[in-house]
């Protein structure tokens, strides 16, 4: 059973989204004080927010595998499922945008990738 925006363990943002999921992971004294400096300076007033921006809007590198392909298909196919359905919440068209965005970047640098080592054509 979902929990409501009431339940004490639910967090709501200042854009009125309901943020109830940890992500937590272990860091050296090194590497979280980095992270307490790059947030500070870049001027962050939450690490939380400068952790989330650094994850979702940069970029990364991808390597390709067979799980990876293997997360694509079955998110291509959840996506599928979802557009079926014609009453779509405007969070759940959210989500599926970016979905298929992050999907899309990750194809693009596989592209040009393969494009510099001249394996496109």
């Amino acid at each position: 059973m979902g929990r409501s925006p009431k339940d004490s363990r639910s967090k709501v943002d200042k854009y009125d989204r309901i943020r109830n999921r940890t992500i937590a992971f272990r860091l050296s004294e090194a590497e979280y004080t980095a992270v307490e400096l790059k947030a500070g300076l870049c001027g962050y007033r939450w690490k939380q927010d400068y952790i989330l921006d650094a994850i979702l809007n940069n970029s990364v590198t991808a390597t390709a595998n067979p799980m990876m392909l293997v997360q694509f298909r079955r998110q291509l196919r959840q996506i599928s499922e979802q557009l079926e359905h014609s009453s779509l919440t405007d969070e759940e068209r959210d989500e599926l945008h970016i979905s298929i965005n992050i999907m899309r970047e990750i194809l693009e640098a596989f592209a040009y990738e393969r494009d510099l080592n001249g394996e496109g054509r």
